[in-house]
């Protein structure tokens, strides 16, 4: 995708597919007692909409893919 993205194209399908997929993963991460952790854990779920933004799909549905996280 950085290869993509560097020469100013539109990162294939497939990626998108694997992000979507990670969007969901990540809802199944377990919370930890330690904050440092949790804010990494959000930083990357921010993450994961960014780069679903940059394929073309917008801010809203990016942000829906990223599903609650499980208590």
């Amino acid at each position: 995708m950085a290869n993509e993205l560097e020469h100013h194209r539109r990162p294939r399908p497939p990626r998108t597919d694997r992000l979507r997929a990670l969007a969901l993963d990540s809802r199944q991460v377990e919370l930890s007692e330690s904050l440092d952790a949790v804010v990494i854990l959000v930083q990357t779920r921010s993450v994961i909409v960014e780069l679903l933004e940059l394929t073309g799909i917008g801010h809203l549905e990016a942000r829906e893919l990223i599903p609650e996280l499980s208590e």
